[in-house]
């Protein structure tokens, strides 16, 4: 594909393997960049964001779910990938929830950033998912590999909305195989893992502790 339009008028030249990965995203609307520690996640994310957007002719309603001490980072990296004006940018990263609530209930296009815990605050997840967003970045989609637990449950429902989906880590696992479950889940939506997770046990994987009584170590 012709990568120009990607490198016109930004400030971040970009590495060849991220325009690689764009390549690779350019026939496909989810899947993950297992990217290390240094290889520019960020960027290649936005990258990637702002070839789905060329694809579909206009900026698409973007929410990046992340880590909260990288909230602000987030917005400086579309500053460096992109020529999307701030203006279209909302960091939710200080305020309380209806606070945060209020600001997304204004907002009907551009991009969101919110850390994955602010999702627990009814007022700020009921804003968001009726912002609809039709893109949602996972930064760090590891911390959405307990499938069970409320704020992945959370993530989950949102993840049904959108048309894209783009996990990043450079950790996919952290303690077991029991990690990519939750992952892929949420990326795309049980095509690859199913919907049940303890149908995924039962097919991928071997309980060490069968023998215990009321212990499961898989």
């Amino acid at each position: 594909m012709n990568y120009e339009f990607l490198k016109q008028g930004i400030k971040r030249v970009p590495y060849s393997h991220q325009l690689e990965a764009v390549d690779f995203f350019e026939r496909r609307t989810n899947g993950n960049l297992f990217y290390g520690m240094g290889a520019g996640k960020t960027g290649t994310a936005i990258l990637i964001y702002r070839n789905w957007c060329r694809q579909e002719g206009r900026l698409l309603r973007a929410l990046v779910l992340c880590p909260s001490v990288v909230i602000y980072n987030w917005q400086d990296e579309f500053g460096l990938f992109s020529k999307i004006e701030q203006s279209y940018i909302l960091p939710l990263g200080k305020g309380t929830g209806k606070d945060k609530a209020a600001k997304v209930r204004n907002k009907t296009e551009g991009i969101i950033i919110a850390n994955y815990e602010a999702l627990l605050s009814n007022d700020l997840f009921e804003s968001i998912y009726d912002f609809n967003p039709e893109v949602i970045i996972f930064d760090e989609v590891h911390l959405v590999k307990n499938a069970t637990a409320k704020r992945s449950k959370l993530v989950f429902d949102l993840a049904k909305q959108a048309t894209y989906r783009l996990g990043l880590t450079g950790t996919p696992l952290t303690k077991n195989a029991m990690d990519i479950y939750g992952i892929f889940k949420a990326i795309d939506l049980g095509e690859t893992f199913g919907t049940d997770q303890y149908v995924y046990q039962a097919k991928y994987m071997v309980d060490a502790n069968a023998a215990w009584k009321n212990k499961s170590n898989y």
